[in-house]
């Protein structure tokens, strides 16, 4: 039995800003879940959520006014929570069946632990086997592990790849100025951060570990490595 494919936008408190991609994402989506003070960033663009989760101590009054008479559901948890409000909002995602996930606001938000921890976030092994992205106005941020990832690019846009996992083996990478042919990366390497596609696809192979792959797609005709 094929499942049908779901669609989830997950809306967190950092910074949104309405550009054509988020646009169509928000508008394709199956289901829209704010994070809290996420939904006043949908407000502000003129969207509200279908589902409203966190302890709400961000979201504003007149936002929760707003979502109460549109009948928005809302699930709300106690302050004192093992999860942050955007852990919590992508495993609703999960729990509700989603094949993909694109998560917006996950950026320049007050909190820089909370940023850390939203990148973190694509490893978590909940979201196995789920298409998982970080978007924002100008970069799209996966998770990456062991295997070959073939990627749609822009030529001339930025590519980089950074280590999350204590090492990450077998780094090959086509279709960039500066390949790699089976190189090992360190946490804390910064020799893949900032290449630049050549190809409208390029091609990574891993052999072990976890590494996220930015691809920053207004970074066309700029230089460096």
């Amino acid at each position: 039995i094929k499942l049908r494919n779901m669609h989830v936008v997950v809306v967190l408190a950092g910074e949104v800003v309405l550009t054509r991609e988020i646009t169509r994402q928000l508008q394709g989506a199956d289901l829209v879940i704010a994070a809290d003070g996420g939904a006043d960033r949908l407000g502000k663009n003129d969207y509200l959520p279908d589902v409203l989760v966190g302890d709400l101590d961000s979201v504003s009054q007149g936002m929760r006014n707003k979502l109460i008479s549109r009948a928005v559901e809302v699930q709300r948890f106690p302050t004192d929570k093992d999860a942050t409000d955007g852990e919590l909002a992508i495993v609703e995602a999960v729990k509700r069946g989603a094949t993909s996930i694109t998560v917006l606001g996950s950026r320049g938000g007050p909190r820089a632990d909370h940023e850390l921890a939203n990148l973190l976030l694509l490893a978590d092994p909940r979201l196995k086997g789920i298409d998982v992205q970080l978007l924002t106005d100008t970069t799209i941020i996966r998770a990456i592990g062991p295997g070959q990832h073939m990627l749609d690019v822009e030529p001339g846009c930025t590519i980089s790849i950074v280590p999350i996992s204590s090492i990450v083996r077998g780094v090959s990478v086509s279709g960039v100025c500066w390949p790699l042919t089976n190189s090992d990366l360190n946490l804390g390497s910064t020799l893949s951060v900032s290449n630049r596609a050549i190809d409208k696809k390029i091609t990574v192979d891993i052999s072990s570990g976890t590494a996220l792959i930015y691809r920053d797609f207004h970074s066309i005709n700029k230089t460096g490595h």
